[in-house]
């Protein structure tokens, strides 16, 4: 099925004279953050996936954790920027902010609460894996603090309980799943703050590929998803 991405001359006029650019700049303050110890990518080395669909899946305790994972599929991501460079899936307040423009030509908005523009969403994603590329999703929802149901693992970290879309996006699009844990963001960008807190650490543990077989079911993927996730946290230095 033909990806449906960037169908306008203007997304690729803003993706290759600001997004592509601002991506690079980015990538390089997260490699700078890395070195001095801000930073630290468990296990990237399982992020060096060829091509085919690609579903990114983490947790997601604050607004820092989005930011940093362009930095996994860096320096690929500039050679082979619409295979690399992930989409990200933003609710629409955080797409219409007119300074986040640049964002927009990698942005499948996912609206919360109005059940027919979700559809919509999840019919966009399933065709931009079909095409080939990489889809961060965030499974919860939501920040995991604004949950009112959650998982929880042995080390007492804990996940919304996510939405079973992520499932069945897989199960259509036979996506590999690359799921990743990530701690500290919170304390980066906590709730309210205006500037980040660079100096706190962030991990992101990243998990080993999932791939499913055809006659997996929606609940048994659903279910590996999240308990993978909370192995993960206990991986988390």
């Amino acid at each position: 099925m033909k990806n449906k991405r960037n169908n306008s001359i203007a997304d690729h006029l803003i993706f290759w004279t600001v997004t592509y650019w601002l991506h690079i700049v980015l990538c390089v303050c997260i490699l700078f953050l890395r070195r001095i110890g801000y930073v630290n990518f468990l296990h990237r080395e399982r992020a060096s996936l060829g091509k085919g669909p690609l579903l990114i899946v983490a947790n997601h305790p604050s607004l820092w954790e989005p930011w940093l994972m362009p930095g996994l599929f860096f320096p690929r991501s500039v050679l082979h920027p619409y295979r690399h460079i992930p989409w990200c899936t933003p609710d629409p307040h955080t797409y219409d902010r007119w300074y986040l423009f640049f964002l927009r030509p990698r942005s499948i908005p996912i609206p919360r609460d109005d059940k027919r523009g979700s559809v919509h969403a999840f019919h966009r994603m399933v065709d931009i894996l079909q095409g080939g590329e990489r889809i961060v999703l965030f499974p919860e929802g939501g920040r995991t603090n604004r949950g009112d149901t959650f998982r929880t693992a042995p080390n007492n970290a804990r996940i919304r309980e996510p939405k079973h879309g992520m499932a069945q996006m897989v199960l259509r699009t036979h996506a590999t799943v690359l799921p990743i844990w990530v701690a500290g963001a919170e304390r980066v960008l906590p709730v309210g703050a205006l500037f980040p807190r660079f100096w706190h650490r962030t991990t992101m543990v990243v998990g080993k590929p999932i791939v499913w077989q055809p006659d997996d079911s929606d609940e048994k993927i659903h279910e590996q998803v999240i308990q993978t996730l909370l192995a993960l946290s206990c991986e988390v230095i």
